[in-house]
């Protein structure tokens, strides 16, 4: 979010530890959350350069916030990977569709991990997904990751790699470029002063 009243959206590359810019928008919304429909033109275009470039492997690391189904359809008719963090809302039912449980119900030990392979997501029974949950030693917040692959404990360490991004946020915003101290308040200009 850049002043309370434009979110960022951003795809990068990693790449020697360090989220590459590769194709951004810059929306007037007053929410970090933007609906499917606003992403995918922004993962078409990045599919049309990775497409150029002869990329095919791809897996999209996302933040709970990109937990959708329609998006995770997309997806998966482009074969990109993915590894999304999930909401604790999202029910869990076997392939049969037979309800399982809420994410939130499954209540984890410190350092406990559970993975459930080939099931389905929500109402609609998305699937086969499978999932990964696990609690760290150190905190309260519980990992919930979806993925197009098995899952497994190696799961959260490649999600973790998306925070990698968060570092290119911090130069942008506070660091090194000081964006929040622009005065530029136009989606379009801004877009333009992130490109340079």
């Amino acid at each position: 979010m850049l002043f309370e009243k434009f979110c960022l959206i951003r795809v990068s590359v990693l790449f020697r530890g360090r989220a590459v810019p590769l194709v951004s928008q810059v929306l007037e919304h007053s929410s970090a959350q933007v609906s499917t429909a606003h992403l995918l033109p922004v993962l078409a275009e990045v599919k049309g350069l990775l497409d150029f470039l002869g990329i095919r492997q791809v897996r999209l690391l996302a933040d709970r916030g990109f937990c959708d189904t329609e998006l995770m359809g997309w997806l998966q008719i482009c074969g990109w990977h993915y590894r999304i963090r999930i909401k604790s809302s999202l029910i869990l039912a076997a392939p049969d569709g037979q309800r399982l449980c809420k994410v939130n119900e499954i209540q984890l030990a410190p350092r406990e991990t559970r993975c459930f392979q080939n099931i389905t997501l929500t109402g609609r029974h998305f699937g086969p997904v499978h999932v990964a949950l696990a609690r760290p030693l150190d905190g309260p917040e519980q990992w919930q990751v979806v993925s197009d692959e098995p899952t497994s404990v190696e799961t959260f360490a490649e999600y973790g790699e998306r925070f990698q991004i968060e570092e290119g946020f911090l130069d942008e915003k506070s660091g090194l470029f000081g964006l929040e101290d622009s005065k530029i308040r136009d989606a379009n200009s801004l877009e333009r002063l992130i490109l340079v």
